[in-house]
């Protein structure tokens, strides 16, 4: 049962990172945008280029190995999962793999 908790943890952490712009929204709600210069590029770059998104804003300004960690969700899912080598131990595999698999589900049904 954790592990399929687990899984869909990864996937909803997945789905809101990749198919909604949260974070800026709730910066925009706290009013952080204009305190983090990350956002606040962004928030130009949104500006001039209505229809993109934080990631795109991400892996077309900031091209290192952390930025394009968290812009694949194939590479988020597996550092995901490997946060929850605590919890899952070696089945963090599985825990990935199906948070992976739950999020693609998910994704066909939304589009």
């Amino acid at each position: 049962m954790t592990l399929v908790l687990l899984s869909l943890t990864i996937a909803f952490v997945l789905t809101v990172w990749f198919e909604t712009n949260a974070l800026y929204e709730y910066a925009v709600l706290f009013n952080w945008v204009n305190k983090i210069q990350l956002l606040r590029d962004y928030d130009m770059y949104r500006d001039s280029d209505g229809n993109s998104n934080l990631q795109q804003y991400l892996a077309d300004t900031h091209d290192f190995f952390l930025v394009r960690l968290v812009t694949c969700p194939t590479c988020f899912a597996t550092w995901l999962g490997i946060l929850s080598i605590p919890i899952s131990g070696w089945a963090f595999f599985a825990v990935a793999f199906l948070g992976l698999f739950l999020y693609n589900c998910n994704r066909a049904i939304i589009r």
